[in-house]
């Protein structure tokens, strides 16, 4: 056999490795007597008795490529789960049974979709409970401003009268100074004056303590008018809505249970916007950034998706320091809300010896090369690491230098020997 070089043979690492073309060599057969061997074409047969067959000429093609080390970045897969970017969990805001689930796990609703009815017939005993109250209010404060307008009209007309008082006690005060009246009628004059200013300060506290009943009145109203308007909003709480589209995800109770307030009814996901919520170790966190593009291996789809790194929550869990990592998709055709889903991330770069897929070979269940050494074909059992594309990484079993053949022929023998022309 005869060895050619082809430049144009490329290595991982920026080594050229050299391309061999054996041409015509003579492979040499030994025929054991349980004849386990076998003879090329056109070969003589041996004679009678003889231990070595004789060999024709055969023209071989093969390639060589010489094994170089290369800094290789080492990636690391993180897992996760899709998940809705927007889910919730619908919940019953009022005490009462349901009286009707109108969806079912996996139903696509829209936005303001009746979901479900609470009864509400407590919550109407209620209202007119409030509406009582509320007009009994108003009746109170009603009679308290009737009683405050009246001790007003009372009060101008005691002023009035004490001011005709006042000008009779002066003008008799200047009579009994003249001596023209006795002193019984200026007396007189004086205790009525003394009796509206008695009676005046009697009104104004009858006043204000009409006004202080006005103003509780007016808090009563307020008060049972709260009451009615929270008993409406309560009524309104007894239609359970879609706040968006999406899809009911699971059913938390049936019609006629009875539901609490914030008893959970049903979860409502929306699978148009899904996401990969990872947990990001703490040493790899820094490999996220918010707007990375990253492909999303979905292998229930058997296939990737298209994806964002759209938020890196910055808190670790305290137990395992995990870091939450949010990776929107742009796509998520065939995709729901549960499947598994991975990641890749440069995790570090690291030399190491790598071997062309195309050499490797495999005998006996054993995976290894054909290196050639001083113009000989030895086969060399390897211990295999990750392939990265075209290459292998090698354990043991090779040397850097080492020259493989690519592509080896099936029937290539051990010991075959190669001459370089």
């Amino acid at each position: 056999m005869h060895i050619l070089e082809d430049p144009r043979l490329k290595f991982v690492g920026g080594r050229v490795g050299r391309s061999v073309f054996l041409l015509g060599g003579a492979l040499v057969f030994t025929a054991i007597s349980f004849g386990a061997g076998w003879l090329l074409a056109h070969q003589p047969a041996a004679q009678p008795g003889a231990g070595v067959a004789e060999t024709a000429d055969e023209t071989a093609l093969v390639k060589t490529v010489t094994v170089r080390r290369a800094f290789v970045a080492a990636t690391r897969t993180i897992t996760g789960n899709l998940e809705a970017e927007k889910s919730v969990t619908l919940t019953s805001r009022i005490p009462g049974s349901v009286r009707s689930l109108n969806v079912r796990e996996g139903d696509r609703v829209s936005a303001g979709q009746v979901l479900a009815q609470i009864d509400v017939n407590d919550i109407l005993a209620k209202r007119n409970q409030a509406k009582a109250a509320v007009n009994a209010a108003r009746s109170g404060y009603l009679t308290a401003q009737a009683q405050t307008r009246e001790a007003d009209a009372q009060l101008v007309e005691a002023r009035a009268q004490l001011v005709d008082a006042l000008r009779e006690q002066r003008r008799m005060q200047a009579l009994q100074a003249e001596g023209a009246i006795p002193q019984a009628m200026l007396d007189s004059a004086n205790t009525k004056v003394d009796v509206l200013q008695a009676k005046i300060g009697q009104i104004q506290a009858k006043i204000a303590q009409a006004q202080a009943q006005v103003n509780q009145a007016l808090a009563q109203v307020r008060e049972a008018q709260a009451a009615a308007n929270e008993t409406l909003a309560n009524l309104d709480y007894g239609t359970v809505t879609a706040p968006f589209a999406g899809t009911i995800s699971r059913k938390y109770t049936e019609v006629g249970a009875m539901a609490g307030t914030g008893q959970p009814l049903l979860k409502l996901e929306s699978t148009d916007k899904l996401c990969l919520s990872l947990a990001a170790p703490e040493s790899l966190v820094a490999r996220f950034r918010p707007g990375q593009f990253m492909d999303v291996a979905v292998d229930a789809l058997g296939r990737s998706l298209p994806g964002v790194v759209s938020q890196v929550i910055a808190s670790a869990d305290p137990q395992s320091r995990n870091f939450t990592v949010k990776v929107a998709l742009s796509r998520t055709e065939g995709a729901i809300p549960g499947l598994f889903g991975r990641v890749q991330v440069l995790s570090s770069e690291r030399q190491m010896l790598l071997v062309p897929t195309a050499a490797l070979q495999e005998r006996l269940g054993v995976s290894g090369v054909h290196e050639v050494v001083s113009g000989v074909s030895h086969f060399r059992p390897l211990t295999l690491g990750e392939t990265r594309g075209s290459m292998t990484e090698v354990f043991s079993g090779l040397h850097e230098g080492s020259r493989v053949i690519l592509d080896p022929a099936p029937d290539l023998a051990e010991g075959t020997r190669l001459s370089a022309r």
